[in-house]
């Protein structure tokens, strides 16, 4: 597995692991804190276009699959890194215009279970 730098907050300090296809990310928090109900998110990039008949569309650029997150802005705000580094920008709004977030049960939950 890679490993990606960590995102610091003054609540929790993260380490974001990579998975085989490098768009499976978890946050593994530094310090276990028992109780913690995490979720899967997946986390999709997209670009408003126009078609050729003057429509306007939203163009998928990329998804990623956030295994573990508290809730759904910190599994964007990991995603977004993610885009970053697999784009090699600075600013993910380079390549998307907006992203959509949807929880989703992952196979680690599944096994959990």
């Amino acid at each position: 597995m890679k490993r990606a730098a960590g995102l610091g907050s003054a609540k929790a300090q993260a380490l974001f692991v990579l998975g085989p296809n490098s768009d499976k990310i978890s946050a593994v928090n530094a310090r276990p804190q028992w109780g913690r109900i995490m979720a899967g998110y997946r986390v999709r990039f997209f670009k408003r276009l126009v078609n050729s008949q003057g429509s306007p569309f939203k163009a998928l650029q990329r998804e990623i699959e956030i295994i573990e997150a508290e809730t759904a802005l910190e599994a964007e705000k990991i995603a977004e890194r993610e885009f970053e580094r697999m784009r090699k920008i600075p600013d993910w709004h380079t390549h998307a215009d907006f992203v959509e977030t949807e929880v989703v049960v992952t196979s680690a939950h599944k096994q959990a279970a």
